[in-house]
């Protein structure tokens, strides 16, 4: 079920593609999933229920729980990702939500890699915790690997048992404090009992990158995040003239999607582009992340794709029209075509 091997790029998941068509990869992210008996103070109780529930309409994990299935039937896929903000960690102190997403993940018998988000390790469970339900999950492929994060690794599509395309999976990091000024009562407490295996800054670091160049080493490739890279602003900035609180509908030149949601320049990662750097000189075929809930751009620059999966289910917050998963087909001969598929 899991075949986990060395590789003359070290070690990783092997998939074997399909003999016949592409291999068919699905990307959920953001699902986020809110458990509300573990609200820590009524402070949160108000913002969290007058932001995201002020209409009165409970039961939004359930829905989303059913918005993945619709998704998983219509797609097919081979192999499922996760982006990121699986579930919402600070309301997830008991795991619960970990373990139900664990239990539909399960469900599908289908191979699934996940990464952590900026919010999945804010749970007082720890992230020790959370990484063993994760390895201990049959059908799921994770390791934490030995760099910057918690959620570091390659899965290798395979065309007759040998590599042909790898996924390179890469935490963004970013856990960060209670007490930071733009949400005060938001994130991981110091009194975490994991506290110090979490790196509080979002940021795609030096041996992070070290660990992409070599797990991709003469592959053509992607890689997985949560926290889009900077290249992508630039792209925006420089292919659209994208100035800080103008909506851009990304339309040229085979380019999709709308970037209404705002963020500066120090919300994206990468800022010296190191990893962007390391992928164009590695072959890499595409790079998505998540995080914005309001994004389903998918941009070329430079030569790599620069994308948004769709946001997932309807937890937190997101955009009418634009919520769904993100359906990548890869082939062997290294090519890859990545499609939004919307559920309203």
């Amino acid at each position: 079920m899991k075949n986990w091997q060395k590789t003359e790029n070290g070690y990783g998941f092997l998939q074997e593609m399909p003999a016949d068509r592409p291999m068919r990869v699905l990307q959920l992210t953001d699902m986020q999933t809110v458990d509300l008996t573990h609200i820590r103070n009524a402070t949160r109780d108000r913002q969290i229920k007058g932001a995201y529930f002020k209409h009165g309409v409970y039961g939004m994990e359930e829905r989303t729980y059913a918005h993945v299935r619709t998704l998983v039937r219509e797609t097919q896929p081979d192999l499922i990702l996760l982006t990121g903000d699986n579930v919402y960690g600070e309301f997830d102190d008991a795991g619960l939500m970990l373990r139900e997403l664990i239990e539909l993940m399960e469900s599908f018998g289908i191979p699934w890699a996940p990464v952590f988000g900026n919010h999945d390790n804010e749970s007082r469970m720890g992230v020790n915790w959370q990484c063993e339900q994760l390895k201990s999950a049959p059908h799921c492929l994770f390791v934490r690997g030995a760099v910057t994060g918690n959620s570091n690794y390659a899965v290798y599509l395979t065309k007759n048992g040998v590599p042909a395309f790898a996924l390179a999976m890469l935490d963004s990091n970013g856990c960060h404090n209670v007490g930071n000024p733009a949400a005060p009562e938001e994130g991981v407490q110091p009194d975490n009992v994991d506290y110090d295996l979490l790196t509080h800054e979002n940021g795609i670091y030096p041996d992070q990158v070290d660990f992409y160049r070599n797990a991709v080493r003469g592959l053509p490739n992607a890689v997985f995040l949560h926290i889009q890279i900077h290249a992508f602003y630039e792209a925006l900035q420089r292919k659209y003239g994208y100035t800080q609180g103008t909506d851009v509908t990304t339309d040229r030149e085979g380019d999709v999607g709308f970037y209404p949601e705002h963020m500066g320049e120090g919300g994206f990662t990468d800022p010296d582009h190191a990893l962007f750097e390391a992928a164009k000189a590695a072959d890499c075929r595409a790079v998505f992340a998540g995080h914005q809930h309001k994004v389903d751009s998918i941009v070329r620059w430079q030569g790599v794709t620069l994308g948004y999966g769709l946001k997932t289910g309807y937890c937190t917050y997101w955009r009418g029209g634009a919520t769904g998963g993100t359906l990548h087909e890869i082939s062997a001969d290294g090519s890859m075509k990545s499609t939004h598929v919307y559920r309203i």
